[in-house]
């Protein structure tokens, strides 16, 4: 429907490190993680009840903040 889900967990790994960090979306929808290395990510989001979202290649340079929009379905 559009809607943010709300306590889904979302993981950022760096990918030539593989460091991972992880957090929970707010009950709208957002989140953030703070104090990210440079480099590129590989963002997954999950929550019981919906499909687990993957998305590779999200680059983050020095001092950015990037950006991705999660999109959770049902099953």
């Amino acid at each position: 429907s559009g809607a943010g889900v709300g306590q889904a967990q979302v993981e950022a790994t760096h990918t030539a490190s593989g460091s991972r960090t992880a957090t929970t979306s707010s009950s709208e929808g957002a989140f953030t993680f703070p104090r990210l290395i440079p480099g590129s990510y590989r963002i997954t989001a999950e929550k019981t009840g919906f499909r687990r979202f993957e998305q590779e290649g999200l680059e983050l340079a020095v001092n950015q903040a990037a950006s991705t929009t999660i999109a959770l379905t049902v099953g």
